[in-house]
């Protein structure tokens, strides 16, 4: 799938300084971006109240998606306490 990432997204990530963290991120961008489909993207889960937005955990965090048709535009990445205020 082809990805596209907001400033939020950005500026969200620059606040995490913890490695795992990040690392976590980078494995998982990977992994959103070989996928065919969105059946092969592990912990996806469809966001209710809107029909295009998803989240994937990302170990205490939350990446907060939009698809749009075969584009998949990382939005935000907070954590798991804060996502469901602002996204989406």
């Amino acid at each position: 799938m082809e990805s596209k990432f907001r400033d939020k997204f950005y500026r969200d990530v620059d606040k995490i300084h913890d490695q795992r963290i990040l690392d976590a991120l980078s494995e998982t961008i990977l992994n959103v971006e070989q996928a065919k489909s969105l059946r092969e993207i592990q912990n996806i889960k469809k966001m209710k109240g809107s029909d295009n937005a998803y989240r994937i955990k990302v170990k205490e965090y939350r990446l907060g998606i939009f698809l749009v048709g075969n584009v998949m535009e990382f939005t935000r990445f907070l954590h798991r306490k804060e996502i469901y205020r602002f996204f989406p």
